[in-house]
C-alpha cells in the first residue's frame, strides 16, 4: 500500500481559498497525484442592501431579482432600489393648529393649509386662540 499526499483547496466565505495538505491512499482511493481536490464551503450572498428570498418565494411585482450563485449553490436576490418605499409616517399639523376633513371645513378668517408624508395628506387650520371671557359693564 502507497501513500501519497493529495492537495486540497478550500474556499471559504470570503471566497479566499486556502491549500490543505493531506495524505491519501492513492491505490485505493484510485487519486492520482496529479488531482486536486476541491472543497468550497462558501454560501452564496446577495449584494450588499438587498434581500435574498425564501424558497419558492416569487420576485415580487415591479422588482428586479437575481440569482447569486458560489460553490454550485444558489440564492435569489431582489435589489432593494427596486422595491416600493416603506414609509410609515403621518402627517401632522402644525403646533396651535387643528386637523380638518377638508379644505370646506376650515375656519373662517383662519389660516388653511394642508400636510403630506407618505402619500397621506391632511388638513390643518388655526390657530387656535384660547378662549377669554369677556364680562359686560
Amino acid at each position: 500500500m502507497s501513500f501519497r499526499d493529495v492537495l486540497v483547496v478550500a474556499c471559504v466565505a470570503s471566497f479566499s481559498c486556502f491549500a490543505v495538505a493531506c495524505t491519501a491512499d492513492t491505490e485505493e482511493t484510485g487519486t492520482s497525484e496529479s488531482e486536486i481536490a476541491y472543497q468550497c464551503m462558501a454560501m452564496p450572498s446577495c449584494e450588499p442592501g438587498d434581500e435574498p428570498l425564501q424558497r419558492g418565494e416569487e420576485c415580487p411585482d415591479g422588482a428586479r431579482c437575481y440569482e447569486a450563485t458560489r460553490c454550485g449553490k444558489s440564492l435569489t436576490c431582489v435589489e432593494a432600489s427596486s422595491l416600493p418605499v416603506r414609509c410609515l409616517a403621518m402627517p401632522v399639523c402644525d403646533d396651535g393648529f387643528v386637523e380638518v376633513e377638508s379644505p370646506n371645513d376650515c375656519w373662517e378668517r383662519s389660516e388653511c393649509f394642508s400636510r403630506s408624508v407618505c402619500g397621506s395628506t391632511i388638513w390643518c387650520t388655526g390657530p387656535v386662540e384660547p378662549y377669554v371671557m369677556t364680562t359686560a359693564d
